[in-house]
C-alpha cells in the first residue's frame, strides 16, 4: 500500500475521532458545553492526538527498518553460485531492488510478467536497465 494511502487513511481516522470525542465530551455533559472542565474542541483534540502520535511514531519506524529487514531476509535467499566472480552480494541485491521496481511498473502497466528470457527486454521497456541476464534466483528473490 503506498504511503499516501496510509496517511489519507490515518488523516480520515483522525477526523472521525475528533468529531467522535467531540461529540462524546458534550454527551457526558448532557449536551451542554458549560458543564465541561474543557472546551469540546480540547477533547476532540487528545482523540486526535492520541490515535496519529502512536501510529506515525510506528510508521516512521517501520519505513525506516523496512529495507534493512528486507534484504536481510532476502540476501541468503540468493546462493553464492547466482553471484558472478566480478561481482559481490550488494550489487546483486541492487539488482534485485531495480528488478522488483520493474515487476512494479510492469504490473502497474498490466503487463503479465514475461518469460525469464524476454524479460529484460520487458524490464528495458520499461525504463530499467539490466546488464546480462537475469539469473533465477535472482529473479525469484525479487518477485
Amino acid at each position: 500500500m503506498p504511503l499516501i494511502w496510509l496517511l489519507v487513511l490515518l488523516g480520515l481516522l483522525a477526523a472521525a475521532g475528533f468529531v467522535a470525542g467531540r461529540r462524546r465530551a458534550l454527551a457526558s455533559a448532557g449536551g451542554d458545553g458549560r458543564g465541561l472542565h474543557s472546551l469540546p474542541v480540547y477533547y476532540g483534540a487528545n482523540v486526535v492526538l492520541s490515535a496519529l502520535i502512536p501510529s506515525l511514531t510506528l510508521l516512521a519506524v517501520w519505513t525506516l527498518l523496512q529495507p534493512p529487514l528486507l534484504e536481510a531476509w532476502i540476501a541468503p535467499s540468493i546462493p553464492d553460485s547466482a553471484i558472478p566472480p566480478a561481482s559481490d552480494r550488494a550489487l546483486i541485491m541492487n539488482d534485485v531492488r531495480r528488478i522488483a521496481g520493474g515487476l512494479d511498473a510492469l504490473a502497474a502497466q498490466g503487463r503479465p510478467v514475461a518469460a525469464p528470457s524476454d524479460l529484460r527486454a520487458e524490464l528495458g521497456r520499461v525504463g530499467v536497465p539490466v546488464i546480462g541476464d537475469i539469473a533465477p534466483p535472482v529473479l525469484a528473490a525479487a518477485e
